[in-house]
């Protein structure tokens, strides 16, 4: 062996000795301050409370909600992700305090949003050219 393998040996050891000290399991539950720092929706979405907090659309009596994923990049863009989505109609009333329940009446868009559908998947594209994907909704 080589001087060069001993010292490479003893470094590998000496870590794996340093790291083995950092196991942080204990046999007591950790506990958290998760309750102390919670806040309201207002102070995560930046809409009052007592309002959606979240994009909603009725459509085809079925309710559906933003599930996070958007892309923006105009109708090129659109098209490109989405090319079997055909156009179903436009937001045509906005209701920010109860869910809506009305055909095309929508939250946290606005009025003229057009949507997009292929079978039960619904897209939103906003005046401003981003398109927000949409699933059905446990809320109804």
């Amino acid at each position: 062996m080589t001087r060069y393998h001993l010292y490479l040996l003893v470094g590998v050891l000496i870590t794996m000795f340093i790291l083995s000290g950092c196991d942080n399991t204990s046999e007591e539950p950790q506990t958290s301050n998760y309750q102390e720092l919670q806040t309201s929706a207002s102070d995560i979405y930046g809409y009052p409370d007592g309002e959606l907090q979240n994009t909603y659309i009725f459509v085809n009596s079925k309710l559906y909600v933003y599930k996070g994923v958007c892309k923006d990049g105009g109708e090129d863009q659109r098209e490109f992700y989405y090319p079997d989505y055909e156009y179903i109609g436009e937001v045509s009333k906005i209701s920010n305090i109860e869910l809506p329940d009305e055909e095309f009446e929508a939250s946290r868009t606005e009025i003229g949003t057009k949507v997009f559908g292929k079978d039960d998947e619904i897209i939103l594209y906003t005046n401003t050219g981003r398109t927000m994907e949409m699933e059905l909704s446990d809320a109804q």
